[in-house]
């Protein structure tokens, strides 16, 4: 999971949620509700594992340069 991807849960009460992830720290994730249209525009903190990636984003400059080696980097 990261900025930007579109993730998934389904609630107890059987609501499909699906939400777009602002950011990421540590194990926990803020998101802004998508959907269904009662929860649209709503933001929380959730922990991440409870959450399924429905679509991932684009990698962004930051993400990808985080996971390069020192030699990628300088090359």
């Amino acid at each position: 999971m990261k900025k930007g991807d579109i993730v998934g849960k389904t609630t107890e009460d059987g609501d499909n949620l699906k939400a777009r992830v602002n950011w990421i720290m540590e194990k926990e994730a803020a998101i802004t509700y998508l959907s269904p249209e009662s929860w649209v525009g709503g933001h929380a903190i959730v922990p991440t594992n409870d959450w399924t990636v429905l679509i991932e984003a684009a990698p962004s400059y930051q993400s990808t340069v985080a996971s390069m080696t020192d030699d990628q980097l300088q090359s």
